[in-house]
Parts: structure tokens; sequence; C-alpha cells
């Protein structure tokens, strides 16, 4: 091949090659620059709707914080004691309740016996959503010997 093109006119090479790198540049554009471009085009988009949900949902719990006043600023104001028992009375929680004590100004040690699981899980996830307490430790969970329920004792602490 190489022969055959050294056999050709000094004008004939020169278009031969100007037409081999337009051809190396045009499928270069096409199958690597332009999915590239296509790419970061929608990865910006993404990013762009990604800013307004978290936006969105910035004002949202500012707005749930303002009116039920149990978002995260007021939980880092109120006892942890407080919002123990304002959260587990309304599941009948509380009356499972062995013991509370303060463990330090930001954590709160619970023994609890006969509690139902499942409103304890559910109570759980109440307090880590809505008051950004979390589970620190767990002492002990061991079933009451009922089922559905449990005996343990938890750490609970601001996050």
């Amino acid at each position: 091949m190489i022969d055959r093109f050294e056999q050709l006119d000094r004008r004939e090479q020169l278009i031969l090659a100007v037409g081999a790198l337009v051809a190396v540049l045009i499928i270069g554009w096409r199958f690597v620059w332009t999915p590239l471009d296509n790419r970061a085009v929608a990865l910006t988009d993404e990013v762009e709707e990604l800013s307004r949900l978290v936006v969105d949902l910035k004002r949202a719990a500012g707005i749930r914080g303002a009116v039920s006043g149990s978002g995260p600023a007021s939980a880092a104001t109120s006892s942890l004691l407080a919002i123990v028992d304002q959260t587990a009375r309304p599941l009948n929680l509380a009356a499972t309740f062995e013991s509370t004590r303060n463990d330090g100004p930001d954590a709160i040690s619970i023994r609890f016996r006969g509690a139902p699981f499942d409103v304890l899980n559910r109570w759980l996830t109440e307090l880590m959503i809505e008051h950004s307490l979390v589970v620190e430790t767990v002492i002990g969970i061991s079933g009451s010997g009922t089922p559905g329920l449990v005996d343990g004792q938890i750490l609970l602490a601001r996050s």
C-alpha cells in the first residue's frame, strides 16, 4: 500500500493525505467529541435539577419546622427527656419504659420491658427523622417471651 502511495503524483499524495486527515477529524468529532459533549450537558442538567430539589427540600423542612415546632432546630433546644416523653406517649410506648436517665447533655439512656418491636422501630425512626436523634448504642435487646415484644436498653444521642 505504501508502494502504491509513493507511485502517485505529489498532488495526488497531498489530496489523499488531506482527505485522510479530514476523515479522521470527522470520525473523531462524531464518535468521540459529540457523545462526551452530550453527556456533559446531561450531567449539568441533572446537577441543576438536583440542586433545585435540595432547595425545595430545605424550604419544605423550614416550613414544616416552623409550623410544627418539631424540626431539627427545636430538637437542638428541647431537652432529650421532653422529646422522648412527647414522642413516646402517643404510641403508648412510654408505659414500657422502666427508666430514662440523661447521659450527659446530648444523650439519654432508656431501659424498656415488653415494648412492641414494630412500634419501637417506628418511634426510633421518627426520632431520627424529626428530631435528629440516633441510637448511639444498643446495650441489649432481647425477646420478652411474648411474640412481638422486646426488652432492652438503648442510648440515644443527638446527631
